[in-house]
C-alpha cells in the first residue's frame, strides 16, 4: 500500500506529496522450492535499503487438504508404471470401493492468459486427492487495519493499494466513503480488475509491465467514481 501527503511548508522535496510505502508480506517456505527463502531474503533486503518502504509480516501455513480433482496436467507424459503408459487428455472411470472419474489433461501454455480463465467446476464424481497447500494469513488483514487506522489518523491523502484481494473491499469502501479519502486500486499482474473493488475504489488500474530507463512507470488510473474528487499523484 502506497500512501500521499501533501509535503509541508519546510519541505526540501519540489514533488507536492510525501509517499510512503507499506508493503505487506509472509516469509515463504521452502518446502516446495528450496530457493525460495533465499530469494525472498534478497528482495527484503533491497527493500530495506529504502526510507520510505515499511515491511509488515503475516505468516504461512503449510497444510495438507482434500480436494477435488479438476486437471492432472499428466496427459502426453510417459507414467512409469508396470508397465509404462502414456494417457490422453479425457475422463477416465475408476473403479473400485465407489465409481470415480479421473480427470486428465495439461498444464496451460507458458505465459498464461492476458486474463484469468474461470477454473471448471469439477465432476462430482471426480476423484478426491490430497494436497499440499500454503496459504498465507494476515497480511490481508495487516493491510486493512493500517488503511483504516493511517485514514482515521489524517496520515494520508492519496492511497495506492496495490491488491486485487476483494476483502478488502469493506475497509476501502469505509475510507472513500466515510472518511473522503481518495483510494486508487492497482490490480497487479495482467488479470482483469476484480469488479468489487472497481465499485468502490476512487480510480483503478491494471499494472503488469516492467519499469526501464526508456519507457514510463506511470500507472494509467481509470475512474469509476462519479464523485467530485482530485486524485492525487500516487506510488
Amino acid at each position: 500500500m502506497a500512501r500521499s501527503r501533501r509535503a509541508g511548508s519546510s519541505g526540501s522535496s519540489s514533488w507536492p506529496f510525501d509517499r510512503e510505502l507499506k508493503y505487506f508480506t509472509a516469509r515463504v517456505s521452502g518446502a516446495s522450492d528450496s530457493g525460495a527463502p533465499a530469494r525472498q531474503q534478497v528482495y527484503l533486503n533491497a527493500l530495506r535499503t529504502l526510507p520510505e518502504v515499511e515491511v509488515h509480516f503475516g505468516s504461512f501455513l503449510a497444510k495438507t487438504i482434500w480436494r477435488p480433482l479438476s486437471n492432472l496436467p499428466v496427459a502426453g507424459e510417459r507414467i512409469g508404471s508396470t508397465p509404462p503408459m502414456t494417457l490422453v487428455a479425457g475422463n477416465y472411470r475408476v473403479t473400485g470401493s465407489q465409481a470415480q472419474i479421473l480427470p486428465v489433461g495439461s498444464y496451460p501454455p507458458r505465459g498464461g492468459q492476458k486474463r484469468r480463465q474461470k477454473s471448471p467446476r469439477p465432476l462430482p464424481d471426480a476423484v478426491i486427492a490430497e494436497v499440499h497447500t500454503m496459504e498465507e494469513k494476515g497480511s490481508d488483514v495487516n493491510l486493512a487495519s493500517h488503511l483504516l487506522n493511517d485514514a482515521w489518523k489524517g496520515l494520508f491523502e492519496v492511497a495506492a493499494v496495490f491488491s486485487n484481494d476483494t476483502d478488502l473491499v469493506t475497509p476501502i469502501r469505509m475510507v472513500t466513503t466515510e472518511r473522503r479519502k481518495v483510494v486508487n486500486i492497482v490490480c497487479p499482474g495482467r488479470w482483469q480488475a476484480a469488479p468489487k473493488l472497481v465499485a468502490v475504489a476512487t480510480h483503478y488500474a491494471t499494472y503488469g509491465g516492467r519499469c526501464s530507463r526508456q519507457r514510463s512507470c506511470r500507472i494509467p488510473f481509470q475512474g469509476r467514481r462519479s464523485r467530485n474528487r482530485t486524485a492525487g499523484n500516487s506510488a
